[in-house]
């Protein structure tokens, strides 16, 4: 059975808001239409529709990392570098796309 609780367990499982769940839920023929709507009045009634109670981070971008350490790696392109093919100042590329990620190696 779908109920507020259990969504809220699973939605750090999926990523999604607890209104998408429950959407979901409807739209696969999981709940019928009187438990959707019953489910967004107790989301509202709770303030759940603008607030939900559980919090997911965001996800890091992987591919951005990857192509970053990869050139200043494997191409040796500098900091300098990519910083100018990105179209931005050198300190903005650092903490965008290196203090991030400590794993990345600076080259000057």
């Amino acid at each position: 059975s779908v109920t507020l609780a259990r969504v809220a367990k699973l939605k750090p499982y999926w990523r999604v808001s607890m209104q998408a769940l429950i959407r979901r839920a409807y739209t696969l023929g999981r709940i019928s239409e009187s438990q959707y709507r019953r489910l967004f009045t107790q989301l509202s009634k709770q303030g759940f529709r603008i607030n939900e109670p559980v919090t997911i981070s965001p996800e890091e971008p992987e591919t951005y990392r990857r192509l970053i350490d990869i050139h200043l790696r494997e191409y040796d392109y500098s900091v300098r570098d990519l910083s100018h093919l990105l179209d931005l100042h050198e300190w903005e590329f650092e903490n965008e796309y290196l203090f991030k990620h400590r794993s990345i190696r600076i080259v000057k």
